[in-house]
């Protein structure tokens, strides 16, 4: 079947799944989500009723390649019924069958993304999202029938697990080292908190208002499970807060809110887990980078894989204790940042060229619009022929930093001023970024 998904070609995939008489009457693609595809699909069902559903199919390329439908597809199925707003699955084909890639099919819920909420139902939302988080993370394991999926032992067992799949999830990314990310990796890693007491739960792993759906200051929906595993409850609470800000939510509402049902929190262990958090999406924004860098993502891919990133590790640090950078009047460490911030200049230019002449120029009509932007498309690529950066010490700044957070070396402190101080430099070379997306995190 085509990349593009076509009205009939879902009409056969509803009558054989489904019911003969199912019909679909409007598809449409969401431009929501960075890293799988995600289809709106409005069909009328064998009784004549009109049914909104969703497809959600694996994509060809994405910042969350280790994730798979099937395993999406299981929790949600397991989370049916016990008073959480997920969507019901229809059916799910892990191995892609007819639409070459793994998808599965749910109902639509009721409501709109929760970024979009007036600014007076924002504390309900949070609140909400607190309560919710600790109603998740109060099921049974045992109970949440999901085949080949055992929880682990502890917590902690599940924390040490995680990091270690983040540890070679960032070794493993084509995109050039980032020492401050290298050592707040080893840093997560060398001060776990002690937490071997706490059972394992089921965390939905990217919570927050960016995979909520809200009608009337209300919750109707938790969307996007894809990264759910089994693990610590403060590791889902930490991520939450690392999300909270972008809708403008306060954090404390959220903690409040989760307290009031799950019971006091750890503050210090909470810290450490949204450092995690800010860590673990900077992994996923390399990621992204690497698909801008290979052709298959939007310019917005490589501006949230430079300005998200260097903002999450500059928090990662802070919850970490770390000392501040330099600040911008302080003479650098190295006179140049070891860091090679991706997309580069060229890499840039090349990309947003690319992006331009395949996903822009097709759909302009007017003849002197499409001219200037053909001139346009060639003059970034001439400009990407003229430029060049060198990276400049990136691994060996990195291994020497992980080195002494693992072993508590005495030019740990030097280390830690020294890759925040190339965090801050490169920051400062994104003010156009910072100034489209605000101060948000």
């Amino acid at each position: 079947m085509a990349e593009e998904l076509t009205k009939e070609a879902v009409t056969e995939l509803l009558r054989a799944r489904l019911n003969p008489g199912w019909r679909c009457t409007e598809l449409s693609r969401t431009p929501a989500g960075n890293a799988q595809e995600t289809w709106f699909v409005t069909a009328v069902d064998g009784a004549g009723a009109e049914r909104g559903l969703v497809l959600r199919r694996s994509a060809a390329s994405s910042s969350l390649g280790h994730t798979d439908r099937g395993r999406e597809a299981a929790i949600l199925a397991a989370l049916s019924g016990r008073g959480l707003p997920v969507p019901a699955v229809h059916w799910s084909d892990p191995d892609g069958g007819e639409l070459g890639r793994p998808y599965f099919v749910m109902e639509r819920l009721p409501g709109a993304p929760a970024p979009s909420a007036p600014a007076a139902s924002r504390r309900q939302i949070a609140r909400e999202l607190g309560e919710r988080l600790a109603a998740l993370h109060e099921l049974d394991p045992a109970t949440l029938a999901i085949p080949g999926a055992a929880p682990d032992p502890s917590a902690a067992a599940a924390t040490r697990r995680e990091l270690a799949a983040w540890r070679g999830r960032y070794t493993g990314a084509a995109a050039s080292r980032v020492p401050a990310l290298g050592a707040l990796l080893a840093w997560l890693e060398a001060n776990p908190p002690a937490r071997e007491d706490v059972p394992a739960r089921a965390l939905w792993g990217d919570p927050g208002p960016h995979n909520l759906l809200v009608e009337d200051g209300a919750i109707t929906g938790l969307l996007d499970w894809e990264l759910w595993h089994w693990g610590d409850p403060l590791e889902d609470l930490g991520a939450a807060l690392w999300a909270a800000p972008a809708a403008e939510l306060d954090p404390e509402d959220v903690i409040a809110s989760y307290e009031r049902r799950a019971g006091a929190v750890d503050r210090d262990a909470l810290r450490y887990f949204e450092a995690m958090a800010c860590v673990d999406r900077a992994v996923i924004l390399l990621a992204l980078v690497d698909s801008f860098l290979g052709g298959e993502a939007r310019p917005s891919a490589a501006a949230l894989g430079q300005r998200l990133l260097l903002r999450s590790l500059e928090r990662a640090a802070e919850l970490a204790g770390w000392p501040p950078p330099a600040a911008p009047e302080d003479p650098p460490l190295r006179p140049v940042p070891p860091l090679r911030l991706r997309p580069d200049a060229v890499e840039t230019t090349v990309g947003v060229a690319a992006f331009l002449r395949a996903s822009i120029l097709p759909q302009v009509a007017d003849r002197r619009a499409r001219h200037e932007l053909k001139v346009a498309t060639a003059l970034l690529e001439d400009a990407a022929a003229r430029t060049a950066r060198e990276e400049v010490g990136a691994a060996d700044v990195e291994a020497a930093a992980i080195e002494a957070e693992r072993r508590g070396a005495p030019e740990r402190e030097r280390l830690r001023a020294q890759v925040l101080a190339d965090l801050a430099a490169q920051r400062r070379q994104i003010g156009a970024l910072d100034r489209l997306y605000g101060d948000r995190l």
